[in-house]
């Protein structure tokens, strides 16, 4: 018997969901931050009489009106269809009351960033003296994530420029986000560098490297012989390197919206139930409540005629589509963040220093919408965590790239490859970067050099001079 569908089917298919206004209206709402959505609440309110941020009754008596609504319906049906092209329907989330006070009032982001940095100092296995200095570095940072004030200035007897130093280098700069703590572009420049695995270094790194270090304001055509002469390279490969270079963050808080004036509302709680299991909550807190306003349905009853008539039966459907697709748009922030747990589960028990990689497809398979949805959904969206507030897509992307790889497994492989390696030709990190990158390592310069003394390795130099 056959079960599959014909060509003409699936075009068929393909070709009903038309992108009418109502439905791209409902996709721009996935990207909405929290307090745009409430704007857009508002001018909603202000623009459609049937809709009311009031409660309504509890029966709906349009449908004793004698009109044609299949065309809304058939709209909600597509936006579902959309969310869900190769998935299920949306399911709903455990019902679980948040007590008044874990609701927080809105939260200043300096605030918010300052305490997911100390969130991540407190989990670090440091000693008290440096963790002292790496909580005087965080709270002087600016509102980009830069360290403006000089060393001199936060030094004191208990903690000399010295120790500082290392502080900010060794720990602070490998703080999420990466970088943050530099000095200047330059350092943060660098930093990004030494952190680009074999994949995303797609340019020589000493070319690289050199034009951060000496070329940085003369990237431009008539900086390119100069940069070509001097680090002894192609005009390609400085063309790559310069590429490369301006398509690194130029602001370590960037995406940490530090102004002092703005706030961040989370979307979503992550809180641990009588068992300590971790639940998600959607908070719908300060958003009202949107109902159809009955009083214009009864009006429709009476209209005197069909021009009045059909205003009133658009401005409901126009309501009806508008509240569908806010309760679609809140169910698909919930299923999504119900994945981000099932993936990073190691975080929320144990800590930022187990964010494991993950990217944008595994969430949408996981809960079979496309992949754009996923982003639209984790852009502008927070999540409160045990560990302080993180935008969602600050789950997206970190730990070992290219997948959930031990960190003992790539420590036991980078010592056997030490080991293994010709005495008198002892090799360099950026040798070991590569070998690793052939056996599915996709890993970073500075993770190499991080590892290799965690295991007590010395770097290549010093292991050629014990000889």
């Amino acid at each position: 018997m056959r079960t599959g569908m014909s060509l003409g089917q699936t075009q068929t298919l393909q070709q009903s969901l038309v992108m009418t206004p109502a439905l791209q209206q409902a996709i721009k709402l996935l990207q909405l931050s929290r307090l745009e959505l409430e704007e857009q609440i508002e001018t909603e309110l202000l623009e459609n009489p049937v809709l009311e941020a009031e409660p309504a009754d509890s029966t709906d008596e349009w449908d004793e009106v004698p009109a044609q609504v299949s065309e809304g319906e058939k709209e909600i049906n597509d936006f579902e269809n959309y969310l869900n092209s190769y998935g299920e329907n949306f399911s709903e989330g455990a019902s679980y009351e948040i007590p008044d006070d874990e609701y927080e009032t809105p939260i200043k982001n300096r605030e918010s960033f300052t305490a997911m940095l100390l969130g991540q100092l407190g989990l670090m296995k440091i000693g008290e003296e440096q963790r002292g200095a790496a909580y005087i570095l965080v709270n002087n940072l600016d509102e980009d994530g830069y360290l403006r004030v000089p060393l001199e200035e936060l030094a004191s007897e208990h903690y000399p420029v010295a120790l500082l130093e290392e502080v900010l280098v060794e720990v602070v700069q490998n703080l999420e986000p990466l970088g943050v703590g530099s000095r200047s572009i330059k350092e943060f420049l660098l930093v990004q560098l030494e952190n680009m695995s074999h994949r995303e270094l797609t340019a020589p790194y000493d070319v690289v490297r050199g034009i951060i270090e000496k070329f940085l304001e003369e990237m431009d055509k008539k900086g390119l012989k100069k940069i070509t002469r001097v680090l002894k390279c192609t005009e390609e490969e400085a063309l790559e390197a310069i590429a490369l270079i301006r398509d690194m963050e130029p602001v370590p808080a960037q995406g940490y919206v530090d102004d002092e004036n703005s706030t961040v509302i989370p979307d979503v709680y992550y809180v641990k139930d009588k068992d300590g299991q971790f639940l998600v909550l959607t908070n719908d807190d300060g958003l009202p409540r949107l109902n159809v306003n009955h009083s214009y349905i009864q009006l429709a009853k009476s209209a005197p005629d069909k021009e009045s008539y059909a205003y009133i039966e658009r401005k409901y459907q126009a309501a009806k589509w508008f509240i569908k697709s806010i309760e679609q748009r809140q169910k698909t922030i919930l299923r999504v963040a119900q994945s981000i747990l099932k993936f990073q589960s190691e975080f929320f028990h144990r800590g930022p220093m187990y964010l494991k990689g993950l990217n944008l497809r595994e969430v949408a398979d996981d809960i079979g919408v496309h992949e754009s949805t996923v982003s639209r959904v984790t852009t502008s969206k927070y999540a409160h965590t045990p560990y302080g507030i993180y935008e969602l897509k600050f789950f997206f992307g970190s730990g070992i790239k290219g997948g959930s790889l031990s960190v003992d497994v790539l420590k036991h492989r980078l010592r056997e490859i030490i080991e293994g390696e010709n005495p008198q030709k002892p090799l360099s990190d950026e040798k070991l970067v590569s070998m690793l990158a052939a056996e599915g390592f996709d890993v970073a310069r500075r993770t190499v050099a991080k590892y290799r003394a965690d295991l007590g390795i010395p770097t290549a130099s010093a292991r050629k001079n014990k000889l």
